[in-house]
């Protein structure tokens, strides 16, 4: 870890004011995946280990998550792969916590989907990246793109009730590709979200952050499939700060207080490129920015 040499009062005031926010967290369900994407570095922070989230930490983390949070379940596997993925979200929708789900949509066939919906899922976000066959084959290693329009179809097709979907893309799209997308989620009912791809820490390309302060890191919350809570979702090879068996939420936020006002930055947030963490602080609303949790 590095100490950042800069120093701004504003900036730490606000990512103070923000640990003082309505939470959201992001937990991993799955640290494995289905595909290869040319674009995501999990393979190089395998080192930290693998697997699926145990129905023991999920009941656990059910819980200890306090009151008034939210919960986008991601990371850098696929959640669908995980067995008991339903059941944790009814769990978390009988305390009233917001649920939505990242995913390649590969895994959600159309019983997956109807368990989802049964379960009380808020919004399901697609990371489909593209409609244009070959570009989709060129940078998903290993995916079905017959079976993603098939499971698309069938979203089409369904009754909605009250769960959201979300239209991904990260990657560079040509201006006929972006109006394609477009025009399909208008037809559908799809909130497309199209955004540059990030660093991801250093990860996926090495950058020097121009800017200090962070949003994310105090409004959001990363916890592994172990139970850890990591500072981010990018500093994979950091030590967690806590761990959701060992210390409560307050535990966390008190670390973090700490970390913010020492200015003890991971050298991760050095090499993040992630626009978010600019975002999130000049609008102190993680959940207007990010767009991933309806109650």
């Amino acid at each position: 870890m590095e100490t950042n040499p800069e120093y701004n009062p504003e900036i730490t005031e606000k990512e103070i004011a923000l640990l003082k926010s309505p939470p959201l967290f992001d937990i991993e369900v799955s640290s494995r995946c289905n595909i290869h994407c040319m674009f995501c570095p999990r393979e190089k922070m395998e080192l930290m280990g693998t697997g699926l989230m145990a129905l023991e930490t999920m009941v656990a983390i059910a819980d200890w998550l306090p009151t008034g949070a939210s919960v986008l379940l991601s990371g850098l596997g696929e959640p669908l792969l995980n067995p008991h993925l339903a059941d944790f979200v009814k769990s978390l929708r009988d305390r009233n916590i917001g649920v939505s789900l990242i995913t390649n949509g590969l895994l959600l066939h159309p019983k997956r989907f109807e368990e989802l919906k049964e379960a009380g899922i808020c919004e399901i976000q697609i990371s489909a990246q593209t409609l244009d066959r070959a570009h989709y084959e060129s940078e998903m290693n290993g995916a079905d793109f017959d079976e993603l329009v098939k499971n698309l179809n069938y979203l089409c097709e369904a009754d909605m009730g009250n769960v959201q979907i979300r239209f991904n893309s990260i990657m560079e799209l040509g201006a006929s590709e972006k109006e394609t997308i477009l025009d399909y989620c208008e037809e559908h009912e799809f909130v497309p979200f199209l955004r540059t791809k990030h660093s991801r820490g250093g990860s996926v390309y090495s950058v020097k952050a121009n800017h200090v302060g962070c949003g994310i890191f105090p409004s959001t919350n990363f916890i592994t499939f172990k139970g850890e809570v990591m500072r981010c979702m990018n500093d994979r090879f950091g030590k967690p700060i806590g761990n959701i068996f060992e210390d409560s939420f307050q535990d966390i936020l008190d670390r973090k207080s700490a970390i913010i006002l020492n200015q003890d930055r991971a050298e991760a947030c050095g090499l993040c490129s992630d626009s978010y963490r600019w975002e999130i602080l000049d609008s102190m609303d993680v959940h207007r920015i990010k767009r991933s949790t309806r109650r």
